[in-house]
């Protein structure tokens, strides 16, 4: 289910902010009401948008105030790709009382190597990056954690994938 567009990043390698416009969030109310009615017809529903973290940013809501609202259906949910920066302990703390929650995080992380994401836009380091996996691991010891990665970028160097290939490691 479609809960978000658009994006407001402007990584240096993506043009959607510029194609799909600025975050827009479909209301916290329209969403529950679809999840419930399609619920009964599904073993699973994924949640996604073209920047899910965003969602409610422009409702004065976050990703956690709707699962909350959501903690209760009868079908699991399954978040698609994320963005570090909004895994903090109030959205690990509402996750972690979901017994319908996919334990499986897709975490945007593009490269790991500092300069590279510096060159990207990407607004963490390789360190943050790493301290929210080990947050998510400790709350959810068997969960999976995936990822993807943009080699080549224009600015990387041979030294900057071998530190992204080290720091994978």
């Amino acid at each position: 289910i479609k809960i978000e567009d658009g994006c407001d990043n402007y990584c240096t390698y993506c043009l959607i902010p510029y194609i799909r416009g600025h975050v827009r969030s479909r209301s916290l109310e329209e969403i529950v009401v679809e999840c419930f009615s399609v619920a009964h017809k599904t073993k699973e529903i994924v949640l996604t948008g073209i920047n899910l973290s965003a969602w409610g940013q422009d409702l004065n809501l976050s990703l956690a105030d709707l699962l909350s609202s959501l903690s209760n259906l009868p079908t699991r949910i399954r978040l698609s790709s994320m963005e570090m920066n909004i895994v903090d302990k109030n959205l690990i703390s509402v996750m972690e009382k979901m017994p319908n929650l996919c334990e499986h995080f897709h975490l945007s992380v593009q490269s790991c190597c500092n300069k590279t994401l510096k060159d990207m836009n990407r607004h963490y380091t390789i360190e943050e990056y790493m301290a929210v996996v080990e947050k998510l691991r400790h709350a959810f010891p068997t969960c999976a954690i995936t990822t993807d990665l943009i080699v080549g970028f224009p600015t990387e160097t041979e030294e900057d994938f071998e530190e992204t290939l080290k720091n994978i490691e």
